[in-house]
């Protein structure tokens, strides 16, 4: 499979009381056509802004120190304003965590997925009348939202956004990400604030969305459970970096870093015995990281060499893992 997504070294600041703030640092991954690439961590890790950085959204007064974000040949850092209008949406889509805050209340949900087909002209008719080009991308909303599983298109096209269930609203959003046919989607918490029997209904279509059209999906979640069954490589952050990455079986089962193993070691599972879960001390502060690692203060397994950056190494094929464990300097 060729790659159709690199963010290569993405250094992403924002100024605070304490001094600047790395909010991504230094991440770099690959996401090839058709994938699908988890992202995991805590909230503050620098999932949802590494995402935000590639649709150029990086919110101030934050801002891009370095780095590259190649979507096929055009490095996105470096388009205007009205090129990354154009990409975003007709070739790279995001589907936002919350949205009751990202659809607008005062428009009707078909309109708005309507928009997104007027903004990027997709089904080329700018020239015929506007009132049959109207009648055309209306058509085109109500199969996706038939696609997506929203019952009663017709009727559902002129309800408002308040009128949706949360698991409605966000079939809706995936109908927005869909409406151009994009080659790659950013799902940033996809299921937040759903329930089990909804955030099942999402994933799966989310996995058909992938195995139909071939889209590649960035999952960007708090659930490794979700991540290990949905992707087929993860990524798991830790204070803006990557601190291991690999093929999901080799990191699920064979976790080496040892926030990687406190993330597993804190899910709870259905055991015959009683096994308490084992929390990770302490939580992640962006303004105060020690010199070194910035997982040491929370790691069992912290020597001193931790007082100086380390590198992410390749331990075995395709599974590479930031920790001293393993050997290296930065």
């Amino acid at each position: 499979m060729r790659t159709i997504l690199r963010v290569e070294d993405l250094l992403v600041e924002f100024p605070t009381p304490h001094g600047q703030v790395r909010a991504v640092n230094g991440v770099t991954f690959q996401l090839a056509t058709g994938e699908r690439l988890g992202i995991v961590g805590e909230s503050g890790s620098g999932k949802s802004m590494t995402l935000l950085t590639i649709m150029g959204l990086t919110p101030p007064p934050g801002r891009i120190r370095r780095g590259e974000v190649w979507f096929k040949e055009r490095n996105l850092l470096e388009a205007s304003p009205q090129e990354l209008r154009q990409m975003r949406g007709r070739h790279i889509a995001m589907i936002f965590q919350d949205p009751m805050t990202t659809l607008n209340p005062v428009f009707r949900v078909g309109e708005q997925i309507r928009e997104s087909l007027r903004v990027h002209q997709y089904l080329g008719e700018e020239r015929v009348p506007a009132s049959r080009r109207k009648a055309l991308e209306k058509q085109r909303v109500l199969r996706l939202m038939a696609e997506v599983g929203i019952p009663a298109p017709e009727e559902r096209y002129e309800a408002y956004p308040h009128e949706f269930s949360g698991g409605m609203q966000q079939r809706a959003m995936i109908a927005i990400a869909l409406s151009c046919d994009p080659e790659v989607i950013l799902a940033d918490e996809p299921t937040t604030a759903l329930d089990v029997t909804v955030q099942a209904q999402i994933m799966r279509l989310l996995d058909q969305i992938n195995r139909q059209r071939g889209t590649a999906i960035v999952l960007v979640t708090h659930d490794l459970h979700l991540a290990t069954e949905f992707c087929d490589r993860i990524l798991v952050m830790y204070a803006g970096q990557i601190v291991e990455q690999g093929p999901t079986e080799a990191v699920i089962r064979h976790p080496k870093h040892p926030y990687t193993q406190g993330l597993l070691g804190a899910l709870p599972e259905i055991r015959p015995e009683k096994t308490p879960l084992m929390p990770i001390p302490g939580e992640i502060d962006l303004a105060h990281l020690p010199p070194g690692c910035p997982f040491a203060p929370r790691c069992h397994r912290a020597m001193e060499a931790c007082s100086t950056p380390p590198a992410l190494l390749e331990v075995e094929e395709n599974h590479q893992v930031r920790c001293f464990l393993y050997g290296g300097l930065a």
